[in-house]
């Protein structure tokens, strides 16, 4: 049995926004275990999201069958995936560095 390719598609848009709760989740939990601000957890996910837009853009323009308004579609795609869960990292990030000073 195959998955719902529209269902599929649905999932992917907000991949990107659970995979930063997700760090952010696991970094508050290290945090709050060892006691101190030790686990920059929206600075692991620019470093993850940066990784896999790269690939997905490598993946977009290696394809020699798409056509150039293609490509640009998908990569405008993909960037519409990453742009508010990486501003929201990069907020967080910088939040965490200024209370890093702080402590």
């Amino acid at each position: 049995m195959e998955p719902d390719p529209a269902a599929v598609a649905k999932f992917l848009q907000f991949a990107p926004i659970l995979v930063f709760l997700l760090f952010m989740g696991l970094a508050t939990i290290v945090n709050a275990i060892t006691g101190r601000w030790t686990l920059n957890g929206a600075l692991l996910y620019l470093l993850v999201a940066a990784a896999v837009f790269a690939l997905g853009a490598w993946k977009i323009f290696s394809n020699p069958e798409t056509t150039a308004g293609d490509k640009a579609e998908l990569l405008g795609r993909l960037t519409g995936l990453f742009i508010i869960p990486v501003g929201l990292a990069i907020f967080f990030s910088l939040r965490f560095r200024k209370k890093c000073a702080k402590a």
